[in-house]
């Protein structure tokens, strides 16, 4: 399964709108103590009718817009719609200071910026150098400053629908007649893309994982939003553990493993009710001549898996796959029964001996 493709953001909201529509999917609660609720559906309305808002603003395609807020419903949903409507977020710190700030804002070329009341003093420092940044909407907020205008006028009374949109190769937005979504064009790569994947009956999961698919679907789903907010690429377990122990053991560059880490891990209850399981690299790289391939126990690892030589580093990079899919599985296996930290607890060496019970 191709993970990666012509998907976007985009795609994967609406795709879990489909699937768990009415199924809470943030709660969030401010320093008031207000707590706001959404299910995916609401999210996904919400989202629409921001995205609507920065299209009714002039904001389109590859427009780079500073998102300056907290943790808050109002940022993952200016994210969201940002990525819907082809426009580019701009993360931030929001410990930086005017001078930090004004350089996110030069070397980004950004044009609006989200923020909210608290952090205004700072922008007003700073955005008489910017020329460039045209919009200030304020969130989490009931009055706008001369300058500023509410984040929430900027989706209120708008449409929960959002028509597909194509993005061509300048950069455009256009919204064409017909209910098709070109996605961004696949960057190229170094490396290799590899896919691999596999179907699991959902009694010989839990005989071994003690889990059933939906539990381990249930982590993944509540961990992509924590990727997204954290501004990770790529929503994985750690491909890094597994890639790391077979790039020392078969020669291979370590360093490698800073982009081949990079991918997608994927979880599907099938209509059967067995888990399906997916891991997508863009961007492996693996040798099997050459370099450290040919040193010692280096040579004797590819030996025995059948990869030392020339023309078998397409074999390798199956091996590496399915080595990383097992790990994904196993690990969200282990943090949706408890036992990741159970384990770690027990057998980690995280206090003293004699502190250990």
């Amino acid at each position: 399964m191709d993970l990666i493709g012509d998907r976007t953001l985009r795609d994967l909201l609406e795709e879990r709108v489909a699937l768990y529509g009415d199924r809470e999917v943030l709660v969030f609660e401010d320093r008031d103590g207000a707590i706001e609720r959404f299910s995916y559906r609401q999210f996904d309305a919400r989202v629409n009718q921001v995205a609507n808002g920065l299209l009714a603003e002039g904001i389109r395609a590859d427009e780079k817009v500073v998102v300056h807020l907290p943790n808050s419903p109002a940022f993952l949903l200016t994210w969201f719609a940002l990525a819907k409507i082809g426009a580019v977020m701009v993360p931030t710190n929001t410990a930086n200071t005017a001078a930090e700030m004004e350089y996110v804002l030069t070397f980004s070329d950004a044009t609006t910026v989200v923020t909210e009341a608290s952090f205004l003093a700072m922008f007003e420092q700073t955005l008489p150098r910017c020329p460039g940044v045209r919009r200030v909407f304020l969130a989490r907020c009931d009055a706008a400053p001369s300058g500023t205008r509410l984040w929430d006028a900027l989706w209120r009374e708008r449409s929960t629908n959002l028509p597909p949109i194509r993005f061509d190769n300048e950069a455009t937005v256009e919204i064409p007649p017909k209910v098709t979504v070109d996605g961004y064009q696949a960057l190229s790569l170094k490396g290799k893309k590899v896919v691999a994947g596999a179907r699991i009956p959902a009694d010989m999961l839990f005989a071994y994982m003690r889990i059933t698919p939906k539990g381990i679907a249930e982590v993944w789903h509540h961990t992509v939003i924590g990727h997204l907010q954290a501004n990770a690429i790529g929503f994985n377990a750690h491909y890094a553990n597994g890639l790391t122990a077979l790039f020392i053991a078969c020669g291979q560059d370590v360093a490698n493993v800073a982009n081949a880490a990079v991918g997608i891990t994927d979880y599907e209850v099938t209509d059967d009710g067995d888990l399906y399981a997916s891991v997508t690299l863009p961007s492996l790289t693996v040798a099997t001549v050459g370099g450290g391939t040919g040193l010692g126990t280096s040579r004797e690892c590819l030996d025995l898996l059948g990869c030392r030589g020339a023309q078998r580093a397409a074999k390798l990079a199956e091996i590496v796959a399915a080595t990383v899919l097992a790990g994904e599985i196993s690990m969200a296996a282990a943090i949706g029964t408890g036992e990741f930290v159970s384990a770690h607890e027990e057998y980690g060496r995280n206090r003293p001996l004699e502190d250990r019970g």
